[in-house]
């Protein structure tokens, strides 16, 4: 069986990957091709698969935010570059059993074109009913070139199944990417645990002072407490942990770095914290996933801006805390939500509606190969 994966994004180049590696669980002897449309596709890289034309990386990462952003785009061969992409995928036509989409309705066109008597499948991860809809001439196409669709969240999908699309909701696939590797922090009983998520682009840095100049004052209303405190921060692949630890000792004389744990192991950071802060984009959405409690404010960078905070806030609910005001203001704010108690049930409960249960991989791969 000859599977082609066409992903639209750094996020869903990570979809794309957790899929191929459930693909070949349950069929091993699938034969899978992946065109990344957006980037380098760095996920797939290692991994027993071949790569359609030459990936690139744009300017925007993606995020095509603003008329200047598609200038941009379009100024570094973003054109010329998806017509090659085009070109190659009608060579292939024909060539695949099935294709599986995972971007918006640009990335299932581009399906379409390599796309003649097999079967065709869409995970629609560009766009949620919490944030915005998808347009009806898009939900047409969808409806048109689509065998199956796996949407984000379950509203999504209610929305294309009144349409009459076939579609299933398995969860989202991000959750599958929190891989726990049981490392222990050794948290005490009097201690709080807090994860940190400065995010994974350059402006993480940044944003990581912006949280150190939070957790001055938050340090100090936690040993008001007669409580210590622990610092759990995820430290991603595109990041110097060595950088972040060199702007901690800045702050030495109030937060100890010897509180601080600065570690790759984000499942168990997630696992083992008590509430996450967090400048991140999929990440704060794992987190809340998880069931913990997130608070943001805004940063650096478009990952941060007010509006996709906004977005963030509609996806994630009430697991989404924003907080405004000084360092102090929001330290302040911080400390007085997480004492309460309904704060993490209303998490809990909020996890499950939003992101869905651990699983979804396996559950959308099988529904595929079927």
């Amino acid at each position: 069986m000859k599977i082609l994966i066409i992903s639209n994004g750094n996020g869903e180049d990570l979809i794309g990957s957790i899929l191929a590696r459930e693909i070949k669980k349950q069929y091993e002897e699938a034969e899978i091709s992946v065109m990344p449309l957006v980037g380098l596709g760095k996920s797939y890289a290692g991994m027993e698969l071949t790569i359609l034309g030459k990936p690139k990386e744009m300017p925007s990462g993606g995020f095509l935010t603003s008329k200047s952003v598609i200038l941009r785009d379009i100024m570094a061969g973003m054109l010329i570059h998806h017509a090659r992409q085009m070109a190659i995928l009608l060579m292939q036509k024909n060539k695949f059993d099935k294709i599986v989409c995972i971007g918006d309705v640009f990335c299932l066109l581009m399906g379409a074109i390599a796309k003649k008597k097999c079967r065709l499948y869409f995970l629609p991860t560009a766009k949620s009913n919490y944030i915005e809809r998808h347009y009806p001439i898009e939900k047409q196409l969808i409806k048109r070139f689509a065998t199956k669709v796996f949407p984000r969240d379950n509203l999504t999908a209610q929305s294309f199944q009144n349409y009459g699309v076939d579609t299933y909701f398995f969860g989202n696939v991000m959750m599958d990417a929190i891989l726990k590797s049981n490392v222990n922090f050794d948290i005490a009983d009097d201690e709080v645990a807090i994860g940190i998520l400065p995010g994974s682009r350059k402006e993480a840095y940044e944003n990581f002072q912006s949280i150190l100049d939070v957790l001055v004052y938050l340090y100090q209303h936690i040993r008001k407490s007669e409580l210590e405190a622990r610092f759990l921060v995820a430290v991603a692949p595109t990041i110097k942990k060595e950088d972040l630890e060199e702007m901690l000792v800045v702050e030495g004389a109030v937060l100890n770095p010897r509180r601080f744990i600065f570690t790759d192991k984000f499942g168990d950071v997630l696992s083992q914290s008590n509430f996450v802060i967090g400048m991140a984009g999929t990440a704060n959405e794992q987190a809340a996933g998880f069931g913990k409690p997130v608070f943001t404010w805004e940063g650096r960078g478009p990952q941060t801006c007010k509006k996709r905070i906004e977005d963030q806030g509609k996806l994630l609910g009430e697991s989404l805390i924003v907080i405004e005001g000084t360092a102090g203001q929001k330290a302040k704010t911080l400390w007085k939500l997480v004492q309460k108690p309904q704060l993490y049930n209303k998490c809990k409960n909020n996890a499950f509606e939003r992101m869905g249960s651990p699983g979804a991989a396996k559950r959308i791969v099988s529904e595929i190969l079927k």
